[in-house]
């Protein structure tokens, strides 16, 4: 039942993501790829097979996960004007970087949440909003169906490593910003960086709610049952999202008064 489970609604969600990206375009895509589409379910399968007390160190694996996905986003930013094969090195090279150091340091749940906020503060200017950016684009019929299998790849490789890995590492290895960077890469190839960089810049916004969630996880579970954790992270992750949102559509304004000019 449980490998059903993985192999149903790991896609499931991704594909709904994916369409909601396609309509709304590639800032709206990148904040939904930043919720934690993948992450959420993967810690719903350690806490099934590992237990509460590993998916909530596994949490904890996450939150250091967002330190490694801001220098994801400063190495992409740096480096996108140089062609995104080389960002994606540089991008990818940050978040090993910055998530092994974090797992090292082995902080405690508020000093780990504290510096992953202020990494992604520290990130934004690196990914400048772009008002020349047309607001929907074309992708191919392979687009989606790729996304859904790498996601689910992720899904099933992190569990079935997680006795191996731990909980931390399990924890880093999910928030790997695999579905986002592959959103970046599709924008940055077909219209530009400016585009790769817009949609880095929606995940880096909805990174704030993947915090609080992981945050109120970390926190409950070894406290009250699975489901009414997560329940409450899930309550916490749409009420800071319901802010990040504003980011967005502040970006999305501008970008509209710009092209009316």
């Amino acid at each position: 039942m449980l490998i059903a489970l993985k192999l149903t609604l790991t896609p499931l969600v991704m594909a709904l993501a994916s369409l909601a990206s396609r309509r709304w375009g590639d800032a709206i895509g990148g904040w939904l790829t930043g919720l934690p589409i993948i992450s959420a379910p993967i810690s719903i399968f350690l806490a099934w097979e590992h237990g509460r007390h590993f998916a909530a160190q596994a949490a904890m694996g996450s939150i250091a996960g967002v330190v490694g996905q801001s220098a994801f986003c400063i190495g992409y930013g740096l480096f996108a004007r140089r062609g995104w094969p080389i960002a994606v090195v540089a991008a990818g090279c940050g978040y090993i970087a910055a998530a092994c150091l974090m797992v090292f340091l082995d902080a405690p749940l508020p000093v780990l949440m504290a510096v992953a906020a202020t990494a992604l503060v520290v990130a934004r200017p690196f990914l400048p909003a772009s008002e020349s950016l047309p607001r929907t684009m074309a992708a191919p019929r392979w687009d989606i169906p790729a996304r859904m299998g790498v996601a689910t790849a992720l899904v099933l490789t992190v569990t079935a490593l997680a006795g191996e890995l731990g909980p931390r590492v399990s924890g880093v290895s999910a928030s790997f910003p695999v579905i986002s960077g592959g959103l970046a890469v599709f924008a940055h190839s077909a219209r530009g960086p400016a585009a790769g960089i817009s949609a880095l810049r929606g995940m880096a916004s909805a990174l704030f709610a993947f915090i609080a969630f992981f945050g109120v996880l970390s926190l409950s579970l070894d406290l009250i049952a699975a489901p009414l954790a997560y329940l409450a992270a899930t309550l916490a992750a749409l009420g800071v999202q319901s802010l990040t949102l504003q980011l967005i559509r502040r970006d999305a304004r501008k970008a509209e008064i710009a092209r009316a000019r």
